[in-house]
């Protein structure tokens, strides 16, 4: 039986449990290794394509972009403005053909309103932003003064400081008498004499006149720009 056993042949299929793990841990290990060399690859596209993602969703606004702003917000500011002066002008000349103590109360009180809300504020904002868009955009401020072509803006800048002196030289001290006449008429109870002169005061209204044509000058420079 010993000789039988000696001669008898092994099968070829039976191998030692320390050749199969041989035989398999090194197509793992091939396998782990390629694995780990791929991994990276698509992460790192990951991030890039997410970078890239964030940073064109983020909005960088340029010189023109700013000036463009500026340019609308100036435009709606003078909107405001004078849409205060339209209103005002009204009130007032209602205030005037009335002969109501409360009508023309009522209607000065319009008047006050449209002045404190839109046409003071407005006057104000609309120099400040015009300033910053004529300087966003390059146009000159100063014209020929600082040997520029342009001088549209100049203009613009000279009858907006001639309005502007209207404020202490007329519409503030013809402001105070129209207040005082006013309160005496509440007290009367009527349209007073001396209410009737102050809302007919001709010095007030050539003021105003100058001033909406001032405006209305100023206007027409901004959208023509002709010299």
């Amino acid at each position: 039986m010993s000789t039988l056993a000696g001669q008898w042949p092994q099968p070829t299929h039976c191998v030692t449990r320390t050749t199969w793990r041989t035989a398999h841990k090194a197509p793992v290990q091939a396998e782990r290794a390629t694995l780990a060399n791929l991994a990276p690859y698509p992460q790192a596209q990951v991030r890039e394509s997410r970078a890239l993602q964030s940073s064109s969703s983020r909005v960088t606004l340029g010189m023109p972009e700013l000036a463009n702003i500026s340019k609308l917000l100036h435009v709606a500011i003078a909107f405001w403005f004078v849409g205060g002066l339209l209103g005002r002008t009204l009130a007032q000349r209602q205030a005037r053909r009335s002969e109501e103590i409360m009508v023309v109360d009522a209607l000065c009180g319009l008047a006050g309103a449209f002045d404190r809300l839109l046409v003071i504020p407005g006057a104000q904002l609309v120099l400040v932003v015009g300033i910053v868009t004529a300087l966003l955009q390059g146009y000159p401020l100063l014209g020929f003064l600082q040997g520029a072509q342009s001088n549209w803006l100049l203009v613009s800048l000279v009858l907006y400081v001639g309005i502007t002196a209207l404020v202490p030289t007329v519409f503030l001290p013809t402001g105070r008498t129209f207040d005082a006449a006013l309160t005496k008429a509440r007290e009367a109870g009527r349209v007073t004499g001396e209410l009737t002169a102050a809302l007919h005061d001709r010095r007030t209204a050539w003021a105003h006149r100058g001033e909406l044509a001032a405006v209305a000058a100023i206007i027409v420079l901004m959208v023509l720009k002709p010299f």
